[in-house]
């Protein structure tokens, strides 16, 4: 008759298995909490992306001016000798409502005729500063202070007034001449003024809108 072996492990066996197993659940442990960690990291800057996207997003849709007058000047030295063309160009403008206060400094400015087309940037805030691909500005009513020395910032309530030569980049605005200005901040939407000047020039100011 065949003898059946026994087999029979040793304490010391057993008790390496035991601490094997528990290297492996510890090591689990730790490789889920890091893919956790990872994980909501990811969610978290995703939310953080999304909110300033969603953020960005309505700046561009309310953000912007709005052009309340406009009017051309035909006599630029005030002596009397007025211009058969618009030596300037008076554009009083506001931020639309619910928008973002707007840094002038910013601010870009195009304006195209049939003949010509310049694009201007903020130069100062004299009459003077308006001049070749420079557009001036300065505040009429400023009820929050933030238009000051040294910013530029257009605040809910007040009103701008900007100053463009056209005759700087050769746009002669005669009798008749239809043309545009574009408003562009940097976030928000474009404000246009599409006009065309009157058949006769009859005074020194001339009506643009």
């Amino acid at each position: 008759m065949q003898m059946r072996r026994l087999s029979v492990r040793s304490d010391d066996e057993s008790g390496e298995t035991g601490i094997g197993n528990m290297i492996l659940l510890i090591a689990m442990i730790l490789v889920s909490a890091l893919a956790a960690g990872l994980f909501l990291q990811t969610m978290s800057t995703l939310q953080q992306q999304a909110q300033e996207t969603g953020e960005l997003a309505m700046l561009d849709v309310s953000s912007g001016f709005g052009i309340v007058t406009a009017t051309g000047d035909r006599d630029l030295d005030g002596d009397g000798n007025l211009s058969s063309s618009i030596e300037r160009i008076r554009l009083t403008v506001k931020i639309n409502p619910g928008s973002s206060p707007i840094d002038m400094e910013n601010v870009v400015i195009q304006i195209k005729s049939e003949n010509a087309t310049a694009e201007l940037t903020f130069g100062g805030t004299t009459e003077a500063d308006a001049d070749d691909d420079e557009f001036g500005a300065d505040e009429i009513r400023d009820p929050e202070n933030t238009w000051t020395a040294t910013q530029h910032i257009v605040s809910s309530g007040a009103l701008i007034q900007v100053w463009i030569d056209p005759a700087d980049f050769s746009m002669y605005l005669s009798s008749s001449t239809t043309f545009e200005v574009r408003i562009l901040p940097v976030h928000g939407s474009v404000c246009l003024l599409k006009t065309t000047t009157p058949s006769t020039y009859t005074s020194r100011y001339v009506d643009l809108r």
